[in-house]
């Protein structure tokens, strides 16, 4: 009975930790794990995710767009004439973003 209070405790500490050790990933996100700085395997996909808690990192990436506005730029031409110019969108841009994001391990 003396060690009662103490069991008690211990138990409320590890289900605290459990709880805080299991992840949910709704069916649109993915979720990448990594173990003491090294990433584990695969993107894991949606469903209960279990991350030990002081040793792993768990990150979801986000997929907004995070964009700066870019100024136009002037131009010259062979005639020496000058135009402002609208920068063209970054395609490899968004396709590096693509990658990290679905294929971490590249």
């Amino acid at each position: 009975m003396e060690q009662f209070p103490l069991v008690l405790i211990a138990v409320i500490i590890v289900l605290i930790w459990l709880f805080n050790s299991l992840n949910i990933l709704r069916e649109y996100e993915r979720g990448v794990i990594f173990r003491i700085g090294r990433l584990m395997g695969e993107p894991k996909g949606p469903g209960l995710i279990w991350v030990i808690w002081p040793i792993d990192r768990f990150l979801k990436p986000t997929h907004a767009r995070c964009c700066a506005d870019q100024p136009a730029t002037t131009l010259a031409d062979r005639n020496r004439d000058s135009e402002m110019r609208e920068p063209e969108p970054a395609w490899q841009e968004r396709a590096d973003r693509f990658q990290r994001l679905f294929r971490p391990q590249r």
